[in-house]
């Protein structure tokens, strides 16, 4: 099994789905569905983005609940050696985007050579996207179970 290099977790637990929990087992089970269509649309999408040279980096991409969890934190990532200098490139070609500095810093270098990897951020924007839509969808859920209780 390949070694987990980049991961992003998603979770569910903000105020908006605390309010779908509220509304029961119904409530309870859409958040968590929610949550497995969104893991699984951000390995997609980044699938989609990946580079493919060889497509071992393309198959590494996984999505999978987290044990212990109760299915409410999902990992996406992937397992190959190289994919965080894919994701984020090399020395002065190195992407950092906001929130993720300590992780892609790391492949930024000391400045003594010119990088040769440009990043590619495949996960990070397949997650941005996937995120955004979370929240729209638990939002939208929220809704209708509240209106199928009024």
């Amino acid at each position: 099994m390949a070694r987990e290099l980049i991961n992003i977790e998603i979770r569910g637990l903000n105020a908006v789905t605390d309010k779908l929990r509220k509304l029961g087992q119904d409530g309870e089970k859409a958040v968590k569905e929610v949550l497995k269509i969104t893991a699984q649309d951000i390995a997609d999408n980044a699938k989609t983005k990946a580079p493919k040279k060889d497509g071992d980096l393309f198959r590494s991409i996984y999505n999978r609940p987290v044990p212990g969890t109760d299915n409410n934190v999902y990992r996406v990532g992937a397992g190959m050696y190289y994919a965080p200098y894919q994701e984020f490139g090399t020395g002065s070609r190195v992407i950092i985007p906001e929130g993720f500095e300590s992780l892609a810093s790391q492949f930024k270098g000391k400045g003594l050579r010119d990088g040769r990897i440009r990043g590619k951020l495949f996960l990070y924007s397949s997650w941005v996207t996937g995120i955004s839509k979370f929240k729209k969808d638990v939002e939208f859920v929220l809704k209708r179970l509240t209106n199928d209780f009024n």
